[in-house]
């Protein structure tokens, strides 16, 4: 699909890019010590205007929720990785 990003501190603005989110597979990862049956999946992005592309992971439970990922937000810093916990 096509996104539109805005950046700042140097402007960027109304920058056109492509997304595309594929099923990776299931897999098993360990949450709260304890491994777990997860689907993943991976978002690629590309910025043809900067000359930028990433790669980000998705990990979703049984539920359908993301339970973690693997981003990279910015060109210059290293990619992050979040652990959601969701408190019901």
């Amino acid at each position: 699909s096509n996104i539109q990003i805005d950046l700042y501190n140097p402007d960027a603005l109304s920058l056109m890019g492509k997304q595309y989110i594929t099923f990776n597979g299931i897999v098993f990862t360990n949450r709260l010590e304890r491994p777990i049956e997860v689907s993943e999946y991976v978002e690629s992005i590309t910025i043809d205007a900067i000359k930028w592309r990433s790669i980000n992971k998705y990990l979703m439970d049984q539920d359908g929720l993301v339970i973690q990922s693997t981003q990279k937000i910015h060109p210059y810093l290293p990619e992050i990785e979040i652990h959601y916990f969701l408190k019901y």
